[in-house]
């Protein structure tokens, strides 16, 4: 009878058991197929969300006049006022590379028309590629013009208005060209940051700024960023008197 009672108290206490245990596994499934699910959908996010292209192109003038004269600005070959092919890649040519990073000179459209290329092509050899292209150009026409150049920026100043324009961080380090126009030549200058030979009185003139930031992420320890502020002084009759260009760049292989 004792044998008896202490296997019917066995019993009693596996059957208490069974439904605990079943209810422990279901919550177990539950919970491993929820993770499951849910890094699933996350990595199809993960997955959808490249490439990521950012483009801003921002355009902008005081006038319709101001707004041609931008215009000419961008189409102008300044390889033959600079001195400088319009890119520099790694593979020592001048000539642009969709592939490779390749370097801008100075900004025009057939520069710019390269990044916008890229944007295009990358990712289609490089699925996880971030691209972000930031395209900024400005135009005033401005009666007696007169620069002040500073260590940091540059003062462009008329008798009423003040355009201030604040260098990049640590911008002394890099290069910088400039070509001013003298006695129908231009005078070509290399330099690092703002140089003051461009400081002085310009007259009756159209003041452009154009700037590109343009940035590739292909993973964590591979990237490049280059990086102009251009500067341009045009006449009345659209014929430059001025540009300066400040280069920037950043790499990681």
């Amino acid at each position: 009878m004792r044998w008896s009672s202490m296997q019917s108290e066995k019993g009693k206490l596996n059957s208490r058991q069974k439904p605990v245990l079943i209810g422990f596994t279901v919550i177990m499934i539950t919970l491993v197929v929820s993770i499951t699910f849910i890094g699933y959908i996350n990595w199809q996010q993960y997955e959808l969300s490249w490439p990521r292209i950012h483009i801003i192109i921002d355009r902008q003038a005081d006038s319709p006049a101001a707004y041609s004269a931008l215009e000419a600005a961008e189409w102008i070959n300044y390889s033959e006022i600079l001195n400088r092919p319009p890119f520099w890649t790694f593979k020592d040519s001048w000539e642009p590379d969709l592939e490779w990073e390749t370097w801008i000179n100075y900004i025009n459209n057939y520069t710019v028309g390269h990044l916008l290329d890229r944007t295009e092509y990358q990712p289609q050899i490089r699925r996880h590629i971030s691209i972000d292209l930031n395209y900024t150009a400005r135009c005033f026409w401005m009666t007696n013009l007169t620069i002040d150049v500073y260590t940091d920026r540059l003062a462009i100043k008329n008798e009423t208005d003040t355009i201030v324009f604040w260098g990049r961080p640590y911008s002394h380090w890099y290069l910088s060209y400039s070509a001013i126009l003298v006695n129908d030549s231009f005078e070509v200058t290399q330099g690092n940051g703002f140089q003051p030979s461009i400081g002085g009185n310009y007259g009756d003139v159209y003041f452009v700024y154009l700037g590109v930031e343009h940035e590739e992420v292909w993973s964590p320890v591979a990237a490049f960023k280059p990086t102009i502020d251009q500067y341009v002084i045009l006449n009345a009759s659209l014929d430059v008197q001025m540009i300066f260009t400040i280069d920037q760049g950043h790499a990681i292989a």
